[in-house]
Parts: structure tokens; C-alpha cells; sequence
């Protein structure tokens, strides 16, 4: 490697100089798009009992799912896994919880009933 090649590469702008300005621009860009989206989410009505089981669901599963993941060598996809799983696992949960808060009863299964009211009198 002769001085003229380093002197090249340096003057190319693939240098780490060189990417620094761009990287701040992406950090910036990265910040204030997480911030526009955590001003939105605080927009609207108080958060229902299904959609609370969502999100604690989904940031268990993301946890857990990364700290699995990074035991196996590929944390990422855990996450990916996890979060998805514990999401869904918390939509179900909140979901029996919004239906039981709201006074409908789940007697459904086979020859159960279905779903109905606690206040339906059928007489």
C-alpha cells in the first residue's frame, strides 16, 4: 500500500470524516421521528383494556424474545418473534378483559351458548 492509494481513498470521501455529516443528518431525521411519534400517541381517548394487553403483551414479548435471542446469536429476530407473539398473547387477554368489563359473558365453545349479555332476560 503506497502513499498515493491512502491519499485517494481520504479524498473519494470514504473516509470516516467523510460520513460523519450524513450520519448526523439520518440521527437527527431518526430523532425527530421518534418524537413526532410519541407526540401522536399520546392524541386521543384513554387506552381500552384490549389494546393496554397489546402493548404490555408486545413489550414483554420483545424483551424476553431479545434476551432469547441473544442467547441463540441472532437477538434481532428474537425480538421480531417475541414482540409478535407477546402481542398476541396480549390482545387475547385484553380482549376476554374488555368483554368481561363491558358485562358480556364468553359461553361459547361447542354447544356453549355463544356470547350474549348478563342483563338478557330470554324469558
Amino acid at each position: 500500500m503506497d502513499a498515493g492509494n491512502v491519499g485517494r481513498n481520504f479524498a473519494d470521501g470514504h473516509s470516516v470524516e467523510a460520513k460523519r455529516p450524513r450520519m448526523r443528518w439520518y440521527g437527527a431525521a431518526v430523532l425527530a421521528l421518534a418524537t413526532a411519534l410519541s407526540l401522536a400517541g399520546c392524541y386521543g381517548p384513554p387506552l381500552s383494556a384490549r389494546e393496554k394487553g397489546t402493548l404490555i403483551g408486545g413489550a414483554a414479548g420483545l424483551g424476553g424474545g431479545a434476551l432469547v435471542g441473544s442467547a441463540m446469536g441472532a437477538p434481532a429476530e428474537g425480538a421480531v418473534v417475541g414482540g409478535l407473539l407477546g402481542a398476541g398473547s396480549g390482545y387475547l387477554i385484553g380482549n376476554q378483559m374488555e368483554m368481561r368489563n363491558r358485562g358480556y359473558w364468553g359461553g361459547g365453545g361447542w354447544g356453549g351458548g355463544g356470547w350474549g349479555r348478563w342483563d338478557d332476560d330470554d324469558d
